[in-house]
């Protein structure tokens, strides 16, 4: 089932064999058994309010996108699931990386993460946004910090 719904909107990266799919409509609840999991895991390691739950509503009312990433070859298990949205501000429009849980992120995120760049402004967004831990930095050649979040243990 995975193969076949992930080939209905596969755009594949330039030179690679990683695959970035965004997962639509009736595909969510075909792939969600191998997404949520990804999902959770990167829930799981910051204290959020997040949850795959609300995440899975936000698809159902489309205010959240969904995101598959995965080999060419071998598309199961899959290397990532990401969860995005787009936000109206004082200075236009964003997309949002909300949530991204996965493995092997030296092989795909910044393959990924380009293609993501340019698929937003091909949807005329000027800015993208990640929150996230701090070890993110290392990875986001090409941001910068906007604002910090402090916190205390008590």
């Amino acid at each position: 089932v995975l193969s076949r719904c992930m080939s209905l909107s596969v755009v594949s990266l330039a030179s690679s064999d990683i695959v970035l799919d965004q997962i639509t409509g009736d595909m969510i609840a075909a792939t969600w058994p191998h997404i949520e999991p990804l999902l959770q895991k990167g829930i799981d390691k910051v204290a959020t309010e997040q949850t795959t739950a609300a995440i899975l509503a936000g698809l159902a009312e489309h205010r959240y996108q969904l995101w598959a990433v995965y080999r060419k070859d071998k598309p199961l298990p899959l290397l990532a699931a990401i969860a995005t949205y787009v936000r109206q501000t004082n200075k236009g429009q964003v997309a949002v990386i909300d949530t991204i849980g996965g493995r092997d992120l030296s092989e795909w995120f910044g393959a990924v993460l380009d293609r993501y760049i340019a698929l937003a402004k091909e949807h005329g967004i000027t800015r993208i946004q990640i929150d996230g831990r701090p070890g993110w930095a290392r990875q986001l050649t090409g941001f910068r910090k906007v604002r910090v979040t402090m916190e205390r243990n008590i």
